[in-house]
């Protein structure tokens, strides 16, 4: 990936059709790409790398693209059927990826599409690996994408603050993180603390009744 223009064009079609059927989705990723850059930039890794781990976060939703709108912006708490489908979207970015590019193109951003939910504790999916055997830019994107779901406004609970996802990030700390990564990425968050993380356009507006879910179907 050393120059990316190429694969810019060959994903763009993806990006694209993820904006049109799924904006929320869409914005989510640039949002993820936003952090993982100013990370990529304060680690002082190399144009290769930076642009693997922007263009990791910008596609690691991509699966979405195969899911109806009827389940991802669901108000309620998934159903067992519900959520074993929603886990396939790995799977389904994978594929999608590989379609776009080739197998071979597509290996240095498998990481960021398949492990992304991956936790040290073993209780992540789709194949419950532990600490060790996660690469650490997937940890990085982890903590990022957490990050930035918990300061979006979703269906089922109203945007947080900085303040309250730092504190749920640090609960979560060792569990859903791994802990080397989360204190290399706390300045890259506080980075974002004034951010505003509303939706640049129009997406159903949450309850502000709603109590926040930390359940597993919700754990973002």
């Amino acid at each position: 990936m050393e120059d990316p223009l190429p694969f810019r064009v060959a994903v763009r079609p993806l990006l694209l059709r993820l904006k049109h059927v799924h904006p929320h989705v869409y914005w989510h990723g640039q949002r993820v790409a936003a952090v993982m850059r100013v990370a990529a930039t304060r680690f002082d890794v190399s144009r290769k790398e930076r642009c693997r781990w922007v263009f990791g976060a910008l596609l690691h939703d991509i699966g979405k693209l195969v899911l109806p709108a009827s389940l991802l912006m669901k108000s309620r708490p998934l159903g067992d059927h519900e959520w074993a489908r929603l886990k396939r979207h790995v799977h389904y970015g994978l594929y999608l990826v590989e379609q776009a590019l080739s197998v071979e193109d597509a290996r240095p951003l498998a990481p960021f599409l398949f492990l992304h939910h991956e936790r040290p504790d073993g209780e992540g999916y789709p194949l419950g690996l532990t600490r060790g055997q996660i690469p650490r830019e997937v940890h990085l994107l982890s903590i990022a994408d957490a990050y930035v779901a918990m300061r979006e406004p979703r269906p089922y609970r109203p945007a947080r603050s900085h303040e309250e996802v730092m504190k749920e990030v640090h609960r979560r700390r060792g569990t859903q993180f791994e802990e080397h990564a989360l204190d290399e990425m706390l300045p890259v968050l506080e980075h974002f603390r004034l951010k505003p993380f509303s939706p640049p356009s129009p997406e159903p507006t949450p309850a502000r009744s709603a109590k926040p879910e930390y359940g597993r179907a919700r754990a973002v």
